[in-house]
């Protein structure tokens, strides 16, 4: 971009100067804003949308952008591109982490409720096999230090 715009000491271009010629910025696009990469999958359904939104972070050589997927936080170079200025993308980074911490509030809930029944479901089985000999108490919890853990190991007792 420097080297295509005017500087403060000439009164033209670093590539005006070296080439003689007013330098083509028609593919230059506002950074952050929305991109629409074409999808070049197979389209399902007649209305079904062919371009996929995206944020538009850079260049990646001679008029091939370079764009931001938020569903796996990875970059994708593409040529086939349109933007919408006007809109800024990290409004829709902003959106998407919402929804996802919205996810996550609501997945929590669901996953204690799964996991306290299941403890109860353990703690069932315990109880129905408190008359073999074989069975272990997991509500007592016995502290071993790492010296005992070792002679336990080796077969030697303290």
């Amino acid at each position: 971009i420097r080297n295509r715009v005017k500087s403060r000491v000439y009164e033209e271009a670093p590539f005006e100067f070296c080439y003689n010629k007013v330098p083509n910025i028609q593919h230059m696009r506002r950074f952050g804003c929305v991109a629409y990469v074409l999808n070049k999958g197979r389209v399902e359904r007649k209305f079904e949308s062919i371009t996929v939104k995206r944020i538009f972070i850079g260049y990646n050589g001679n008029k091939i952008y370079r764009v931001y997927i938020l569903e796996t936080e990875s970059t994708k170079c593409d040529c086939h591109v349109k933007f919408e200025e006007e809109t800024n993308g990290w409004d829709l980074l902003r959106q998407e982490e919402t929804k996802n911490d919205d996810d996550d509030e609501n997945d929590n809930s669901t996953t204690v409720g799964l996991h306290m029944e299941n403890e109860e479901d353990e703690r069932d089985d315990i109880e129905a096999f408190d008359g073999e000999e074989n069975t272990v108490n997991l509500a007592e919890e016995e502290t071993v230090s790492v010296g005992e853990m070792i002679n336990d190991y080796n077969g030697n007792e303290q």
